[in-house]
């Protein structure tokens, strides 16, 4: 039997991830997830929807959780560029980078994650993706009762749910705290949102992937459960909900371990 297939797809701006993509891979490799569909959005010159109305987001420079990276990360576009091909070679056959510059009628390239998420979908067809993950390079997937995916997802494998519904715990910024794994950034708001959920699904029985959302083939149900979850590494101190005195720490121990020791002891490109 086959080795089955437990992926990852997101839409990404190099510049503004590169300081954590390595760790973020890694993380979710030692949590069972065994192949990663990164759609490189990096040459986007507009969002869609509020964030440009709300002027919070400029291209290759702001985000839209008002976080100036570019002040932060000190590499050229070639530099990055590097980083990401030695990415690739390392983990040959496990993460696939893939641009992704839609233009609009004036040339104007767009971020249009949608429109990624379906391009992603017939890919992962193709390549006969068991299950898929649709998070954001901020968001951490964490399991409360099973030590990876693969024993997570077993549980389901002769039942109706193909899709399972992760409720979301925001996080404290990835970049409050640089000299860490953003994993061991442990202040955050309380409570998980019910709002902006993520999704994990199986593919073969998916007909439509949006950002929060999809559309399964007839008689496959939903799970709704509170036994998975994402972290969300995206909030301000500022944020009216953030809890200062509250700590969260939700990361598998052991994870967490081998997190640090690569990142201390420069495993990471």
């Amino acid at each position: 039997m086959s080795e089955k297939k437990y992926a990852i797809h997101t839409v990404f701006i190099a510049k503004e991830n590169i300081l954590f993509l390595e760790q973020w891979i890694d993380y979710h490799m030692l949590l069972g997830f065994n192949l990663f569909f990164l759609y490189d959005n990096s040459k986007v010159q507009k969002t869609g929807g509020e964030h440009n109305l709300k002027n919070q987001f400029i291209a290759n420079k702001i985000n839209k959780y008002k976080i100036n990276y570019d002040e932060i990360v000190k590499l050229t576009d070639n530099q990055i560029q590097i980083k990401l091909q030695k990415i690739q070679e390392k983990y040959k056959n496990k993460v696939f980078f893939i641009e992704w510059s839609p233009k609009n009628k004036e040339g104007i390239v767009l971020h249009e994650q949608r429109k990624a998420h379906f391009s992603c979908l017939q890919l992962l067809k193709q390549n006969n993706i068991d299950w898929c993950a649709i998070i954001d390079m901020d968001e951490y997937i964490v399991i409360n009762n099973k030590k990876n995916i693969k024993l997570y997802l077993d549980d389901f494998e002769n039942t109706d749910f193909s899709c399972i519904k992760m409720k979301c715990h925001n996080m404290l910024t990835r970049f409050s705290n640089l000299n860490e794994p953003c994993i061991n950034i442990c202040k955050g708001i309380k409570e998980t949102r019910d709002a902006a959920q993520k999704n994990i699904i199986k593919i073969k029985d998916c007909n439509h992937i949006d950002i929060h959302w999809c559309i399964l083939n007839n008689n496959k149900k939903v799970k709704e459960t509170n036994d998975i979850l994402f972290l969300h590494y995206n909030s301000n101190e500022n944020d009216e909900r953030y809890t200062p005195n509250y700590n969260i720490d939700k990361i598998d121990s052991d994870i967490k371990k081998q997190i640090n020791y690569n990142f201390h002891n420069n495993k990471y490109i």
